[in-house]
């Protein structure tokens, strides 16, 4: 039917309530039974749906004697004295509705709607008692009705396809009548434990993927990354006007979660935003965008400082598009605990390092999302993320290690699921002095350290051995590279070769910053010490201290080697090679003319083609240059609660509008 007021398609259940009254027309019920209510075929109840014996008849049986609706309303008016004996007398002492009805010229009745024993507002009650009356249910799930004829009565349930409908069933009380809606195989809520708690949902904050996993379920980039290509998102097309410029054709059926229409003005001020080192923090990655502006209502041209083929990674990973009436009213600070992008999800409740809410966005331009609502919260101690699965507080963990493998598969209501991780773990071998000057040493270093066995036997497999800076699967990567492998008697001959026999070397390593790191880095360290010509030591470092050490953009200031993690969230293939070897960079460690002319070229080379051939020789190059002690990529591991349709993501964020339920 349609609804008067509202003017949205919905699903009417009708039921034949009364022929005298209401209390007697529900004589057939006994205490433990109840009526079941067809589902009608959307059309307003007629008149003649509503009078006498006829009233909302349906074919289904009514009660356990296979009777008739239309059955027990004959003979409800015999049976009405049974019928106070029989049926629950539920309380309706909050209410005005009178008990002796029978016979009398008006009366009175209180429905409630119900779903999983739980009130249900806003529900349209219908009672047609030849004049239809509507109401809507309140908090408690009631809807009134005064002053009934007493001749036949319909009650019309009036349901949105929010509540679900598998069943509805009508429990018995005097003058009062429970509609309760059978439970949805739809859950309304999607519950996923990161971590490290939600710090902000800013999306110029954005930098780390606990934080891109927040703003994502209510931000929106111009393009995605489906594999290794870029799709089309919140721009439906994009082209190369020139080698420095990028024009997008912009989606025409978005709106702000406010309400308002997303423009070219919006988009390119939201370019323009994220570029800005003073105001954003994710300007570092989209340091290759010059300026954005709009041509046109739904068009937007962005200029480039060079040829750069991976701006439209940087752009599908770092920038997300907002609103720009609402920032230059409200302030850039809003974006600090307020959300108004164009996502499946819209912010409801956000409390800085605990919690974020939301709730589904009804005017989203995509597919809806099965989840009414969502919420991330974040517990740093793995027991605390395990637990949350297992007692069902959370349908998804992530930063999961191989400890926790063993509980997850032995238990018949979880699964794990896996996926080769954005990150890399590796040793820097900084060049610029000492024993790591030499080519030959740094190779002997790669020969030295078993990788296999550190995987296996500390990672339980859950990684795989790495050659190169770019990541399987990124534009660049070499396939015909492999690692090193372990070979110490090739180790400790490269050493010899190289004059530094004796050599003494430092590795730091950060203390529970990646999983295991502690013993994978004890693991590397015993490895080396143990060639005959080289003596090998372990420091701790906290994490803080050792970025601000290698972030100076000084080699000089750094350990001797040191172990740290590197991911590629662009999927691009060149955020390792553009970081770690280029002389702009704060993080360069290793200092090659070869390999900077290689990269440099690549980013400014516009044909796909060539720009994937010049990272391969870049790989190639730092591959055999040994400008890293090659470790390996993880393996994200997630716990997932079982019923929950979800698969990882290669940029490791969690988006819950792909989320679906399965029972």
């Amino acid at each position: 039917m349609t609804d008067p007021d509202k003017g949205v398609s919905r699903r009417s259940v009708l039921a034949a309530v009364g022929t005298t009254s209401v209390t007697a027309a529900l004589a057939g019920c006994s205490d433990d039974e109840s009526l079941t209510l067809e589902e009608a075929d959307g059309d307003e109840p007629s008149e003649d749906d509503s009078s006498g014996d006829d009233a909302g008849s349906t074919d289904e049986p009514a009660d356990g004697d296979g009777a008739s609706q239309d059955e027990a309303a004959e003979d409800a008016e015999t049976e009405s004295a049974t019928a106070e004996d029989d049926v629950d007398d539920i309380d309706d002492d909050d209410t005005d509705t009178d008990d002796e009805t029978e016979g009398g010229d008006d009366a009175s009745l209180v429905v409630e709607v119900y779903q999983d024993d739980e009130p249900v507002d806003g529900v349209d009650v219908i009672v047609d008692d030849g004049e239809q009356t509507l109401a809507e249910t309140t908090d408690d799930g009631d809807a009134r009705f005064e002053d009934l004829s007493p001749g036949a009565v319909t009650v019309v349930a009036d349901v949105d396809d929010e509540h679900g409908t598998d069943e509805l069933t009508l429990d018995d009380g005097e003058n009062r009548l429970r509609l309760t809606l059978g439970s949805t195989s739809e859950r309304e809520e999607a519950w996923l434990t990161v971590g490290q708690s939600p710090r902000a949902v800013n999306p110029l904050e954005a930098v780390d993927v606990n934080t891109q996993t927040v703003v994502e379920q209510a931000y929106e980039p111009l393009l995605a990354v489906d594999g290794s290509e870029l799709v089309a998102h919140l721009a439906t097309d994009w082209s190369r006007p020139s080698d420095r410029v990028i024009a997008f054709d912009i989606r025409e059926d978005v709106v702000f979660h406010d309400g308002s229409p997303m423009t070219a003005d919006d988009v390119a001020f939201s370019i323009n935003l994220a570029i800005d080192s003073t105001q954003s923090d994710v300007a570092f990655d989209l340091d290759t965008i010059e300026e954005a502006q709009a041509i046109g209502e739904f068009t937007v041209e962005v200029g480039l400082t060079d040829a750069a083929p991976t701006a439209l990674y940087s752009l599908a990973a770092y920038c997300r598009i907002l609103n720009r009436d609402w920032i230059e009213s409200t302030g850039v600070d809003a974006l600090e605990a307020e959300m108004n992008g164009t996502g499946p999800f819209e912010l409801e409740h956000f409390e800085a390092d605990h919690l974020v809410e939301y709730r589904r966005f009804g005017d989203y331009w995509g597919d809806e999302p099965t989840p009414q609502e969502a919420r991330i919260t974040g517990a740093s101690e793995e027991d605390q993320r395990r637990t949350a699965l297992e007692s069902g507080e959370s349908d998804i963990v992530t930063d999961l290690s191989p400890e926790s493998v063993p509980s997850i598969q032995g238990n018949d209501e979880l699964r794990l699921e896996t996926i080769p991780s954005p990150t890399q773990l590796f040793i820097a071998l900084p060049n610029d002095e000492g024993p790591l000057a030499s080519q030959a040493v740094r190779q002997a270093l790669n020969y030295a350290v078993d990788v296999e066995a550190i995987v296996d036997g500390i990672l339980d497999g859950f990684a795989t051995p790495t050659s190169q800076p770019s990541l399987p699967g990124t534009p660049g990567h070499d396939p015909a590279l492999t690692p090193y492998g372990y070979d110490p008697s090739r180790a400790e001959a490269l050493i010899e070769e190289s004059g530094e026999s004796g050599a003494e070397l430092t590795v730091v390593t950060p203390q529970g910053r990646y999983a295991s790191d502690v013993e994978i880095a004890e693991a590397v360290v015993t490895a080396i010490d143990t060639l005959a010509n080289v003596n090998a030591e372990l420091e701790l470092w906290d994490f803080a201290r050792l970025v601000d050490t290698i972030s100076s953009g000084e080699m000089a200031d750094s350990p001797d080697a040191f172990l740290i993690g590197w991911g590629d969230v662009t999927l691009g293939g060149t955020s390792a090679l553009e970081n770690w070897f280029l002389p702009e960079s704060p993080f360069q460690h290793f200092r090659d003319d070869e390999i900077e002319d290689v990269v440099l070229g690549a980013l400014d080379e516009p044909d796909e083609g060539r720009h994937e051939r010049l990272l391969e020789e870049a790989n190639t190059l730092a591959h055999e240059r040994a400008g890293w002690l090659y470790l390996f990529q993880y393996e994200d591991l997630y716990g997932v609660a079982e019923g929950v349709d979800w698969n990882p993501s290669r940029d490791g964020r969690v988006r819950l509008a792909n989320l679906e339920f399965s029972g």
